[in-house]
């Protein structure tokens, strides 16, 4: 705990709501820099070769991406083209 805020018992405050509220926000700032995003939504994945089964032909490029938390419970996300073999 830190500051009095459990991150755990707070999961629940991260709803669809507030991520609904958070991608509304990115895509208008997208918008306002007249930066097109067209989004083609596929089911989640685990693995990059999973991913390339779903997505086929899809164009675009890809990221992995690993979401790690230190013992202070600050994230930190990782994110390379799903490509590499290394980061």
């Amino acid at each position: 705990m830190r500051d009095g805020f459990e991150p755990r018992a707070h999961a629940a405050v991260l709803s669809e709501i507030t991520i609904k509220d958070a991608r509304e926000r990115l895509f208008r700032c997208f918008d306002d820099l007249k930066i097109s995003a067209p989004v083609v939504p596929y089911p989640a994945h685990k693995t990059v070769e999973e991913g390339k089964l779903l997505r086929g032909a899809m164009a675009g490029t890809f990221t992995k991406n690993l979401l790690l938390r230190d013992k202070k419970e600050r994230l930190f996300l990782f994110a390379t083209h799903a490509d590499r073999a290394s980061i």
